[in-house]
């Protein structure tokens, strides 16, 4: 590839509450279809290199911190999961004054204990009864093995786009079914 990963850029980016209401709900969407992230032309920073920068993704809930007065982190992985953690578990309580860099890993066991409490029935009600605070955290990352541009249909590619990127970058078209034909076909999907 030849370049250096020294000069290349990295990225952090927010998976969003208003799309995702489950950490669980995005991974699982990234297991299946891997990871696409919208960034407006005006913000693309400059420096990045497919195959060697990287996105770090973040996302606002990912730490379950109790709060709750007389109330510990090992109660509510019993209540989550019906059993008391042995002493030397990773399932200690997190200390949410440990700073977070990317690349730092958070134990497989606070993710575990993350994807059972946002998927519980009785979700809120732990959280008021723990008095759960969620500590936003980065909790992975892929290279950036392709940056898109998409180029509006029967337009060309802005020459400041092109200027600043050049062919470093993949130009893709959207070109959309007519309305007719998409409705045609919708019939023919519904008589089946």
């Amino acid at each position: 590839m030849g370049a250096d990963v020294s000069e290349a850029t990295d990225l952090m980016m927010m998976v969003g509450l208003e799309y995702y209401k489950t950490l669980q709900q995005f991974v699982d969407e990234a297991e299946m279809w891997g990871v696409s992230k919208r960034i407006p032309s005006s913000a693309i920073p400059n420096g990045i290199v497919p195959g060697v920068s990287r996105m770090f993704l973040w996302y606002p809930e990912v730490i379950p911190v109790v709060t709750a007065e007389g109330k510990t982190f090992a109660e509510l992985v019993t209540l989550l999961y019906g059993w008391r953690p042995p002493a030397n578990d990773l399932l200690k309580p997190w200390n949410p004054a440990l700073p977070l860099t990317p690349g730092d890993p958070i134990p497989e066991s606070i993710m575990q204990v993350t994807f059972s409490l946002q998927g519980h029935s009785k979700r809120r009600e732990i959280e008021r009864e723990f008095g759960i605070q969620w500590q936003a955290a980065v909790f992975g990352w892929c290279y950036l093995d392709a940056v898109q541009y998409t180029v509006p249909e029967g337009e060309e590619v802005p020459e400041e786009v092109y200027a600043k990127y050049g062919d470093g970058i993949k130009y893709v078209t959207i070109e959309y079914a007519d309305d007719e034909e998409g409705e045609e076909e919708q019939d023919e999907a519904d008589n089946l």
